[in-house]
């Protein structure tokens, strides 16, 4: 006997598909040319909103504060750069992608199901990124939280919790989401 899905479970099947259209295209354009896209590197600064923007070949985020990154492709590696001097490099070691940062800062991402998991090898800290309605959710361990949405051309990133405000003195960390250019 065949069972026709629900509304509601219909509704969640779209929304999941709507969420993941970028990721999926990018992947869909990867076989065809049978090259790996570029992840995509979002800074996180603790609470506030942060606007990532294309820029020609560049991504641009701008956080609360006046800070900016710059975060552009170098030959097998993404470099971002901050309004401040520092520079991160996300390199592809395996199946995973390893952010080097100032002060021998370094941070892996690995898939793990649906999510991305990075974790930082100098504090120990741990970011969870999954898909949730149209945006992607980021977790700290600390508790801290960021919800990364589409807005018009641009990608707008907020801290949503007192705990993200108490990561403002801490080393910047980044997203990876691999393959969403």
């Amino acid at each position: 006997m065949k069972v026709s899905p629900t509304l509601s479970q219909s509704a969640v099947f779209l929304s999941a598909a709507l969420a993941w259209a970028p990721f999926l295209h990018a992947k869909d354009k990867d076989t065809a040319t049978k090259k790996q896209a570029a992840p995509l590197v979002i800074p996180l600064t603790g609470s506030g909103q942060s606007t990532t923007t294309k820029l020609g070949n560049s991504y641009i985020t701008r956080s609360p504060g006046g800070q900016s990154f710059t975060t552009s492709q170098l030959g097998s590696s993404l470099v971002t750069r901050d309004s401040k001097g520092n520079t991160w490099t996300t390199s592809k070691v395996g199946n995973s992608f390893v952010t080097r940062g100032p002060g021998g800062q370094q941070q892996t991402t690995t898939k793990l199901g649906n999510s991305f998991v990075t974790r930082d090898s100098k504090t120990g800290a741990t970011l969870t990124t999954s898909p949730l309605g149209n945006s992607l959710q980021t977790r700290g361990n600390s508790g801290a939280s960021w919800s990364t949405a589409p807005l018009g051309s641009s990608l707008v990133t907020r801290g949503n919790s007192n705990a993200a405000k108490k990561d403002d003195g801490k080393a910047t960390r980044v997203i990876v989401i691999p393959g969403a250019r």
